[in-house]
């Protein structure tokens, strides 16, 4: 039986884990979107700063806990390369459910956050501070999705989900926590939730969520505008020559995938990441690291779908000039 020390100690770390995920899950998120071109300036101010102010207080929190000495075991070592997530390429998943979701999340940063990846999907979002607005707005509207911070102020968002459990909300809920472990899950789904989200949101697995309790989203396409004609609109006819060849270019790369070697797929791939960027595409220079990844993975199944995308960009490419 754990003594009152290691009960205190473990409700400290938990803590301690769950402010550290926090913080991450701010500077995760918002490095993300600085990726994706089609922010405004004003909103990429706003990240930048997130940022910096989420960094400051990790580093805050790092600076608490350095004179804290170590268990024997190293059981309880903050390990921060395992909280480190994988970043997510921005701009594959744009539009691609709808419906409207309920966010019950007490941090505002998060909150704009998840709000925002949220709207990038396509889908509609109210936001609740703690549990007890959850329930009153549960109440008023019948979401496609409840998402619930576990850790609210008020009422959290386990009693939070219990409570709309017991009043048999027909909304599927997905919890938000900071605390991976195997207790909390099963915590989570004896109250009534259908699954669980881990903190840092990897974003990829946040959309998998979006798509399993949504509907899709109809056929839209975005335009895709080079970010280079934001500060020097001289160059748009040198744009339009690079977007007239770009489907040439993926042809070859998917013809070279076919039926030649790999040093010459290759070659190509990494003409095409480069001119991508060089002419104010990231996204395609996002989608051809992708595929470079797979490709040293040796997952060729996996870059089939990403040299359609690489493809399907073009149409988007045409769309920014009307």
């Amino acid at each position: 039986m754990s003594s009152p020390e290691d009960k205190m100690e473990n409700i400290f770390l938990d803590n301690l884990k769950h402010e550290i995920r926090t913080q991450l899950t701010a500077i995760l998120g918002y490095s993300e979107l600085l990726l994706d071109n089609r922010q405004s300036e004003s909103d990429r101010i706003n990240s930048i700063n997130t940022i910096i102010r989420s960094g400051r207080q990790l580093q805050e929190i790092v600076n608490n806990i350095s004179d804290i000495r170590q268990n024997e075991d190293q059981k309880n070592e903050v390990d921060l390369k395992k909280i480190v997530k994988e970043i997510i390429y921005p701009g594959l998943y744009s539009n691609i459910v709808s419906g409207r979701i309920l966010l019950a999340e007490d941090n505002q940063d998060n909150q704009e956050l998840v709000s925002l990846y949220i709207r990038t999907a396509g889908a509609e979002v109210d936001v609740a501070n703690n549990g007890q607005q959850a329930v009153e707005m549960a109440k008023q509207h019948n979401y496609d999705l409840i998402l619930l911070d576990m850790k609210m102020p008020v009422m959290s968002g386990l009693e939070a989900a219990a409570l709309l459990n017991e009043q048999a909300c027909k909304s599927p809920i997905v919890a938000l926590t900071a605390n991976a472990f195997e207790d909390m899950a099963e915590d989570c789904i004896n109250a009534g939730c259908r699954g669980f989200l881990t903190k840092p949101i990897d974003r990829s697995r946040f959309y998998q969520v979006l798509r399993k309790y949504l509907a899709a989203s109809p056929d839209k396409i975005i335009p895709l505008r080079s970010s280079l004609l934001d500060d020097e609109p001289e160059l748009l006819d040198l744009i339009k020559k690079y977007t007239a060849k770009y489907p040439s270019m993926i042809q070859d790369l998917k013809k070279t995938f076919e039926y030649t070697d790999g040093s010459e797929f290759e070659m190509l791939l990494h003409d095409i990441k480069s001119t991508g960027g060089n002419y104010g595409f990231m996204l395609i220079t996002d989608l051809a690291v992708m595929i470079k990844t797979h490709l040293n993975n040796h997952n060729r199944i996996a870059i089939v779908p990403l040299l359609d995308e690489l493809e399907s960009l073009h149409k988007r490419m045409l769309l920014a000039f009307e």
